[in-house]
């Protein structure tokens, strides 16, 4: 083709381009989709059915009758700051916890304990320290909750690996903050799962997580067959081992000994947790396909997840949204960096607020154990219904509808 020609084609592609509406020509080229939001999925997934709060299955209490704290695991400042000794309260506050654990732990654990149950884990569960609330069942109230005592007891029993005197300061909040990393591990890749499922049952528009949660989980909890368990296990020793913007902030010695503390303990727990330091890739293969059928023995070739691993991730970065649980009316023990608990306003107080006040009504979307309240330009608000109070969560989303700043400023027009 000579060089004339080819000049004249590319002049009128050109042309051509620069005569089409902009949004055609740059159509390669559009803005990504907007942040998904916690209203975006639970108003999808009640929208094709596809969760189910009347079937409320044991997966974590409830976080009602808690004080609950809202913690960014990744920031630094999220422990009280860089060096906890520049503030002589907060010295001794990490000094008392410091004694606290030292003491403890040259003793056996003493983990809390539940009367065992068909809608609990097994007892001397991961799950009795930690949990995750999935959205198919907790609606507004879903997410990562770690209580503080199971924080504090994982911290004894890595100082107990780690050895010597007294920690100070320092190393006591990094003995917190790597306990800390341990159990959002575990729970973190629970929302993955339900994250997988999620993503099949919009394209296949069917229920995906509730008939494996049903036919799958249920029916292996405390058997060794349990993957879902066993590889939450095993994310707590790989994650722990592989990810610096965890541990950065830990010295390599408390990681070790963390690390120690796994192997010694994962084997220890339950039936399927056990099997923590035993799984991989294939297991995670056949774990995907029996959330895909919905069964135990799946007809789906678990080879085929190779070429679709990206979908077992998080629909939302779970290290921002970890809540920390303290016995309601007790002081934390943990000097945590807001030292300020969430206000609990009752449910009472915010449906006549929205009611009266600002003019929503009640409509006739909401089912089971949650309301959904409308009022003309202004977003639809969930509240769980008949709960005593309502927690942080759902607070901080009635707050943002009707254009408050933050919780404090909500409560105070209730």
């Amino acid at each position: 083709m000579c060089s004339v020609l080819r000049l004249h084609i590319r002049c009128t592609v050109a042309s051509e381009l620069a005569e089409r509406p902009h949004h055609i020509a740059t159509e390669a080229y559009s803005a990504p989709m907007a942040r998904l939001s916690d209203s975006d999925v639970l108003n999808t997934l009640e929208r094709y059915g596809f969760s189910d709060e009347e079937l409320t299955p044991w997966r974590g209490e409830h976080p009602d009758p808690w004080d609950t704290y809202r913690f960014e695991i990744t920031n630094p400042d999220a422990f009280g700051g860089d060096d906890p000794a520049w503030s002589d309260d907060a010295r001794g506050d990490w000094e008392r916890l410091g004694q606290n654990i030292f003491e403890q732990s040259g003793q056996p654990g003493q983990l809390p304990s539940r009367e065992q149950t068909e809608q609990q884990p097994p007892v001397g569960a991961v799950e009795e320290l930690a949990w995750y609330l999935p959205f198919h069942y907790a609606g507004p109230d879903w997410g990562i909750y770690i209580t503080e005592a199971g924080v504090i007891d994982t911290a004894r029993r890595i100082k107990k690996r780690l050895g010597g005197g007294c920690s100070d300061p320092r190393e006591t909040k990094e003995l917190c903050q790597v306990a800390l990393f341990i159990l959002y591990f575990h729970e973190a890749f629970h929302h993955k799962v339900e994250s997988f499922a999620t993503r099949l049952e919009i394209a296949r528009q069917k229920r995906v997580y509730i008939p494996y949660d049903q036919n799958v989980y249920r029916q292996l909890l405390s058997t060794n067959h349990i993957l879902e368990e066993a590889y939450a296990c095993f994310e707590m020793h790989s994650r722990l081992r592989g990810e610096k913007r965890f541990h950065g902030q830990v010295s390599s010695k408390i990681k070790e000994a963390a690390l120690q503390f796994l192997k010694d303990w994962i084997p220890t727990l339950p039936p399927g947790y056990n099997r923590g330091l035993n799984v991989g890739e294939l297991e995670l293969l056949k774990l995907m396909s029996q959330i895909a059928d919905g069964q135990e023995k799946p007809l789906q070739n678990p080879e085929d997840w190779k070429i679709a691993n990206h979908m077992i991730r998080g629909l939302f970065k779970m290290e921002f949204a970890v809540r920390i649980l303290v016995p309601r009316g007790a002081t934390p023990q943990i000097p945590w960096s807001d030292g300020t608990r969430n206000l609990a306003i009752p449910f009472r107080k915010i449906k006549r607020h929205i009611t009266r006040d600002i003019g929503y009504k009640e409509t006739k979307r909401g089912k089971g154990s949650h309301r959904v309240y409308r009022c003309a330009g202004r977003p639809d608000i969930t509240l769980p219904y008949g709960q005593e109070s309502l927690s942080p969560k759902v607070q901080k989303q009635v707050a943002r509808a009707l254009g408050y700043e933050n919780i404090r400023d909500l409560a105070a027009n209730c």
